[in-house]
């Protein structure tokens, strides 16, 4: 494994680099990445998270670790390429407007 692809399902952009060439991490756009830039970004494969975390800039106490971890956890990180990822459309749950009627159209009227 020579590279990982790297989801941002956040809403924030994180920019970075990596032996000289720059990374942008766009919400909901794939970024095909080293495994060694996923490691030392995102703590990939890594038990201890904390070191990536301090880089990112998202904790400076052990009191941050939990919001860190959960800003973290939107990052979804595969070792095969995303086929056609679309994020949840945020119109679900919503119900549409109603429509007023304009009349009763032909038949509807007592004689």
């Amino acid at each position: 494994m020579i590279s990982v692809w790297v989801i941002n399902k956040g809403t924030e952009k994180i920019d970075g680099g990596w032996d000289g060439k720059k990374y942008e991490f766009l919400p909901r756009k794939p970024v095909e990445v080293p495994v060694a830039l996923a490691q030392h970004y995102f703590g990939f494969g890594l038990i201890d998270k904390s070191d990536a975390l301090v880089r990112l800039g998202w904790i400076k106490t052990a009191n941050d670790l939990p919001g860190a971890m959960a800003k973290l956890n939107t990052f979804e990180i595969t070792e095969t390429r995303p086929q056609g990822y679309r994020e949840t459309s945020p119109t679900v749950d919503r119900t549409p407007l109603s429509v007023p009627r304009q009349g009763e159209g032909k038949g509807t009227q007592a004689a």
